[in-house]
């Protein structure tokens, strides 16, 4: 009798974790987010001069962000690592070779599969201005 108990739970959990696929990892969905991207940004910054440049960014399957930005205003290259919900509200760290800089902000997924998105960035405290981009899902 207790074997058939023990037989019966093991396989209504294991019924339970095929059915219920978030349950198998933390809870958490599938970022809808998930995907590479490739795209362009422009920064704004307070004393007018813009700057542009292009990204290319992994969002993983729990919202985890990875990539590689170009400032080809100032040609250089920045790591990019950071989060993104399912809400779309996103924070960045941008670790340029002589300065690191967050940003956080919001985007959104187009019916076309494109990430639009405005963020603010920081230096500790300090604004230091606004970054668009749009990035499109890489092949």
């Amino acid at each position: 009798m207790t074997t058939r108990i023990h037989v019966f739970g093991t396989a209504l959990l294991g019924m339970i974790i095929l059915i219920s696929p978030s349950a198998a990892n933390d809870g958490k969905a599938r970022s809808r987010f998930a995907g590479t991207y490739t795209g362009k940004y422009v920064a704004h910054t307070p004393n007018g001069e813009d700057q542009e440049g292009t990204a290319t960014t992994t969002v993983d399957e729990k919202g985890n962000i990875s990539g590689e930005s170009t400032n080809t205003t100032v040609n250089q290259t920045a790591k990019i690592s950071g989060t993104i919900d399912e809400d779309g509200r996103i924070k960045m760290v941008y670790e340029f070779p002589n300065a690191t800089f967050t940003a956080t902000g919001t985007v959104s997924r187009t019916a076309k599969g494109t990430i639009i998105g405005t963020l603010i960035e920081w230096s500790g405290t300090r604004t230091m201005g606004c970054i668009e981009f749009e990035s499109t899902p890489k092949k």
